[in-house]
């Protein structure tokens, strides 16, 4: 099995809905890479970046992680 790394973009396309295109894209290169058998991982400081960036740029509160 391959594996690769998800960047901070292609999740963030997913959670914020603010380009349908991009968005679209994002959930296409998951799904492709499952049905390719490639295992796809998330570093910790990808999540760190997520969350910043949810904050930080788009203003989302603590409440709406949860």
């Amino acid at each position: 099995m391959h594996k690769a790394f998800i960047d901070t973009s292609v999740i963030l396309r997913i959670l914020v809905k603010d380009d349908n295109i991009r968005r679209k894209a994002s959930i296409r290169l998951i799904k492709e890479s499952n049905e390719k058998g490639v295992a796809l991982s998330i570093l910790p400081v990808v999540i760190l970046e997520i969350v910043w960036v949810l904050e930080k740029v788009y203003k989302y509160g603590f409440h709406e992680f949860s």
